[in-house]
């Protein structure tokens, strides 16, 4: 650089420092770290005075704007991305006033009067974590996405009192920290949601960690069980810091204690939540199944996934019938193809899409314990019970499926849930005086509940009904005379034995009598046609529909 050059960069930069005080300090400093080696002998005097005053004409963010800027030389533009500082500590939220949705709890679906995170119910490990808070550590809080962690990690902190929090955004640069802490003793809560953010270049790491520990802050941050189980035998920095962290396993499925403090809470949220929550665990089910149940009523869902969204409306409504378990995917085709046929997604096409997880969490349909069956998922049937008129009402052929396979050898539904269901949602239509709806109860049930449907049927004017209803009652009047007419008749004595035989016909084969097996033949064919005739067999024969002997009188071979 010759002295004519070094005079015009002077006075550039003198005209520049005197427009931007501000900015020439921090430009001073890199040139002072990174000024490339010159020759001259007032060479490096210059490039540090340029330093000093180099800054753009008009800043705004990061961009400098030179559009309105007149140049008489050559013009090197350099840009320097400032990712900020650490705020001194003071600064620092106390931890009593840091909301759970500042800790990345998610909110659910909002409840006019009710804030949009619900009440936090204490975990099992809530004592195990505060006991790990009690020491500088490091500490993880194990467990797949949306079991709770962000939600336990908050009320954890609240716990320490006198603490101040920090929470940097992944990415960020956490070599600063120390230096900020140094000098300002306190308590401090350094507060990481998914540590594997905080790992790479300028994030935590040993030397780090136990400098922040010596500083009398606490390190708290999360992770999926499988990064740590995979890191912590590894050799990189970040590695060595997941080895050391102390862990507390956070599982999806709730226990029964933790269960029972959620049906205690005093939050009309909560009963729902106790009910159709299920395996996936409240968290899952408050942060995303709103989401998964606006997903499967979509519009766009219904074009893209016409099958696949009826059949998960099927689990539904099998849910609504009173079936909350898991069922074959055969009986889901069943009931799906009910509501219409659909052959623009095959049947196969239809349960891969209801059952891939959606959110990173959970499908629509939830695989059960046997292999091959599924049920909605819990939060699906919640929001379907709470939208109320927004759902069609399940389809009387729905219950009349779900009743016959109930009656299968071997079934996989209850049939006493089932027809306990089916009578309370259909209670309504009947006492209206729906026909058709007593008469598919009383092609179902038996005994004196099929007589009374029979009977509401045919008070309706349903003419097959009316004739069923006339031949029970026919049949026990017949009966009920029958029986009259035997109890009042008096009993014959037995015959005598013939003089010089051995006592027969009223001793039995024993005796060796061979008159006493054929009178007892004759006496059960006389009895069997007798009931015949009392039933109406003929008729009932030439349709096909003989019954079964009476009871105690076996039909004769």
């Amino acid at each position: 650089m010759d002295s004519a050059d070094a005079r015009d960069w002077v006075s550039l930069l003198v005209v520049l420092r005197r427009n931007h005080p501000q900015e020439f300090s921090a430009l001073k400093a890199i040139g002072a770290d990174y000024a490339a080696p010159v020759t001259g002998d007032n060479a490096r005097e210059v490039i540090l005075s340029a330093a000093e005053l180099v800054i753009g004409d008009h800043v705004a963010g990061d961009h400098v704007d030179f559009r309105d800027s007149t140049f008489h030389h050559r013009v090197v533009g350099v840009q320097y991305n400032h990712y900020g500082t650490v705020p001194a500590p003071a600064q620092w939220r106390p931890v009593g006033e840091v909301g759970p949705r500042e800790f990345g709890v998610r909110p659910t679906r909002p409840v006019p009067g009710l804030p949009d995170v619900p009440p936090y119910v204490p975990r099992d490990c809530d004592e195990e974590l505060r006991a790990q808070l009690a020491g500088n550590s490091l500490v993880l809080i194990l467990g797949e996405p949306c079991v709770g962690k962000s939600y336990t990690a908050w009320h954890g902190v609240r716990s320490l009192e006198g603490y101040r929090l920090y929470a940097p955004d992944p990415g960020e640069d956490l070599r600063p920290l120390a230096a900020t802490l140094r000098g300002n003793p306190g308590k401090y809560v350094l507060w990481l949601d998914e540590l594997t953010g905080h790992l790479g270049a300028g994030g935590l790491d040993l030397r780090l960690l136990g400098r922040l520990n010596d500083l009398g802050a606490v390190v708290l941050a999360t992770m999926s069980p499988d990064g740590y189980y995979r890191r912590r035998a590894g050799t990189a920095p970040g590695d060595r810091v997941v080895a050391a962290a102390r862990t507390v396993e956070l599982g999806r499925e709730w226990s029964e204690a933790e269960l029972a403090r959620l049906a205690a809470l005093d939050d009309r949220r909560a009963y729902p939540a106790y009910m159709w929550s299920g395996r996936e665990g409240l968290a899952t089910y408050f942060a995303v199944g709103h989401h998964l149940f606006d997903e499967w009523r979509r519009v766009g869902t219904q074009l893209e996934h016409p099958r696949g969204q009826l059949l998960v409306r099927a689990a539904i409504d099998l849910a609504r019938c009173g079936v909350t378990g898991a069922v074959p995917a055969e009986l889901l085709r069943r009931v799906q193809e009910l509501y219409r046929a659909e052959d623009r997604e095959s049947f196969e096409d239809a349960l891969a899409w209801a059952t891939a997880p959606m959110f990173g969490v959970s499908g629509l349909l939830v695989a059960g314990e046997e292999e091959g069956t599924w049920r909605a998922y819990g939060a699906l049937v919640s929001e379907a019970l709470r939208s109320g008129g927004d759902l069609e009402p399940v389809p009387d052929e729905v219950w009349w499926t779900l009743l016959d396979a109930a009656r299968e050898p071997d079934p996989a539904l209850h049939f006493p849930a089932v027809l306990d269901a089916a009578r309370t949602a259909l209670h309504d239509r009947v006492e209206a005086g729906d026909a058709a709806v007593a008469l598919g109860f009383a092609r179902r049930t038996e005994g004196d509940e099929r007589e009374e449907w029979l009977r509401r049927a045919a008070d309706a004017g349903d003419a097959w009904a009316a004739v069923e209803l006339a031949a029970i009652l026919q049949d026990r009047g017949r009966r009920a005379v029958r029986s009259r007419t035997w109890s009042g008749r008096p009993r014959r004595a037995a015959p005598e034995p013939r003089q010089g035989s051995a006592a027969c016909c009223g001793t039995g084969p024993s005796t060796g009598c061979a008159r006493r097996p054929r009178l007892v033949r004759a006496r059960r064919r006389m009895s069997w046609a007798t009931w015949c005739s009392a039933r109406g067999a003929t008729t009932r024969r030439s349709a096909g529909t003989a019954g079964p002997p009476r009871p105690g009188i076996p039909k004769s071979p």
